[in-house]
């Protein structure tokens, strides 16, 4: 019974938490206010009441980012599971979050995070050219052969 009431309490005073973050963020962001938000279903734009859910489940979405972010995290520094893939798959998530909390330059697995997704990125960039060069070189040949082998045929 205790727990259940602690779960409730913890529940609601989530509840109260999130709609006091979601009234600060709608003040103070002009990313929500400025952002046009429009019904999924019908594509109209929302009522004054539909713009606040919308605004406040958006602002529950980035709380419980950040939460699975420190979870995450802390899960990390606390305990290691060698050669798990549940391991593997909380590392790539933890560097996803990485992109979507606020910066944290003092949190080391955030840089270490951040500096692994600009590298991936990097990477794929740097193979998308490569093989786009590799495969106009190959065209370029290819064509070139087929000029310089049609030109031999006709004389």
């Amino acid at each position: 019974m205790a727990t259940a009431l602690r779960h409730a309490a913890r529940r609601f005073g989530t509840r109260a938490a999130a709609e006091a973050e979601a009234e600060a963020i709608i003040e103070r962001s002009p990313l929500y206010t400025s952002t046009r938000i429009v019904d999924s279903t019908t594509g109209r734009d929302l009522t004054p009441n539909q713009r606040k859910d919308a605004i406040f489940r958006l602002a529950q979405i980035h709380a419980q980012k950040e939460d699975l972010y420190n979870t995450i995290a802390a899960w990390q520094a606390d305990y290691t599971a060698k050669g798990n893939v549940v391991t593997r798959k909380n590392n790539l998530l933890l560097k996803q979050l990485s992109q979507h909390v606020k910066p944290r330059p003092d949190d080391p697995r955030w840089r270490s995070s951040q500096r692994a997704v600009y590298f991936n990125d990097f990477l794929k960039f740097t193979g998308a050219v490569l093989i786009g060069k590799m495969a106009g070189d190959a065209f370029s040949h290819y064509k070139a052969k087929q000029d310089h082998d049609g030109h031999k045929g006709s004389s």
